[in-house]
């Protein structure tokens, strides 16, 4: 990193939270929620930081933000260090959180929007330009004169987003912007973002998410943090070379054929499984490398058949951070018992298996449990009585029974005839 100016910077941040002793409840009184972070963002970069819940990605925002101070390390956005010169650092950055519900209530849209213009020494002229624009563009433009506490939560939202472009700042948190919101304002909000930032190349953005699809339509890269550490930070393509060196292919031929022997003479096949389907025969192949497939066709073709569908299995961001997040937990594990830290290595590798076949076995054991548990459910509605029965006989229809059970009694006029419920009313 040396030599090189970033937008943001960190180097081995930390930041640690003491619990109140009531709160802990005789467990540990700190909870590590960074735990020296290291990234560096360049100029006209979009960089999305993905993890789960308590995984650290808001407490950097916020660091980053000049909104709460680091325990150890530094931080720089900007050029400028968040703790020395909090002050200048916010006149680079503005922030949207999608959580915020923030704007004075007695005020409209379009007057919270101009005040906080105001603030940052904007143009009036040139504010109300930029409002309109962006009010438009997130669907709020019918409502510019609409005071904010007619406003839903999620139209506050949108005006935040608004909020967070408003003055073209030089470094940009979104914090979950999408969250709760419908597709198609969620999908606008995407493309407005990546046109933003590739108008901008001066700009910079640091995104946080829980949507795969999202990272990886956005991010120029992406960074997987899990307990406060950076487990991976690279582009999304590249993290999903790094996940699957092999190359995985479902092929589909004309006829009901036995392509076992076939196979069995193609070299850099290393497994195969084929079944007859609707009269053809589909046939799934994990190859060495992709240019393994050209001698497999070629025998297929040699053998008279007739290939009739050819497709490629890519792998996706989510297939990348799951197998992440299990390795981590199995060093975090490992460190905790205090075992000698030169064995690490092996336990990483040995995770990365355990994590590798432990998805498997999971997603075969749920695919059969679901098939023995609803495969058979057969759920069906009856017409409701015109009474219903007490102990004391058969009541109106006008007076309703009192609930029983865990699903309440048969009066809905719905039962179940899955194993799980007997018995009982269908689940709503």
């Amino acid at each position: 990193m040396a030599g090189r100016k970033f937008s943001i910077e960190t180097r081995d941040l930390t930041r640690v939270f003491r619990v109140k002793r009531r709160e802990a409840r005789g467990q540990t009184r700190e909870v590590v929620a960074l735990d020296r972070a290291t990234l560096a963002v360049e100029r006209g970069e979009l960089l999305g930081v993905l993890g789960p819940n308590g995984a650290g990605k808001t407490t950097l925002i916020k660091i980053l933000a000049t909104l709460l101070s680091p325990t150890a390390g530094t931080a720089r956005v900007a050029g400028v260090d968040v703790v020395a010169n909090p002050w200048e650092v916010r006149c680079h950055i503005r922030m949207v959180s999608g959580g915020e519900s923030s704007g004075y209530g007695l005020l409209t849209v379009e007057e919270n929007l101009w005040m906080f213009s105001q603030f940052y020494g904007m143009r009036s002229g040139e504010a109300k330009r930029r409002i309109k624009e962006l009010l438009e563009i997130v669907g709020l433009a019918d409502r510019a004169k609409t005071k904010i506490y007619h406003l839903s939560t999620r139209m506050r939202q949108k005006m935040n987003f608004a909020r967070g472009f408003l003055t073209d700042p030089e470094v940009l948190f979104l914090d979950e912007p999408t969250i709760g919101l419908d597709v198609q304002t969620a999908r606008t909000l995407r493309t407005f973002t990546r046109r933003w930032i590739d108008e901008h190349r001066d700009r910079t953005i640091l995104l946080t998410t829980h949507y795969m699809y999202e990272a990886d339509e956005l991010c120029d890269r992406v960074a997987i943090i899990d307990q406060g550490r950076v487990l991976a930070c690279d582009a999304p393509a590249a993290l999903k070379r790094s996940l699957q060196g092999e190359a995985v292919f479902r092929l589909t031929v004309d006829g009901d054929r036995d392509l076992g022997p076939l196979l069995e003479g193609v070299g850099r096949v290393q497994r195969f499984a084929h079944a007859a389907r609707d009269g053809h025969t589909e046939l799934d192949l994990i190859l060495s490398d992709e240019n393994a497939l050209v001698p497999v066709l070629t025998a297929i073709q040699g053998a008279g058949a007739k290939l009739l569908s050819l497709e490629k299995r890519e792998p996706t961001l989510e297939d990348v951070f799951l197998p992440l997040l299990q390795v981590a937990a199995y060093v975090y594990i490992y460190r905790a018992i205090g075992a000698p830290p030169e064995f690490t290595g092996f336990v990483v590798l040995g995770g990365a298996m355990t994590a590798y076949w432990m998805n498997i076995l999971w997603n075969m054991a749920s695919q059969l449990y679901w098939e023995k548990e609803w495969g058979t459910s057969n759920c069906t509605s009856s017409p409701p009585r015109r009474g219903w029965r007490s102990s004391s006989g058969w009541r109106s229809a006008g007076s309703l029974p009192p609930r029983s059970g865990r699903w309440g009694s048969s009066w809905r006029g719905s039962s179940c005839s899955a194993s799980r419920w007997p018995r009982r009313t269908c689940p709503r």
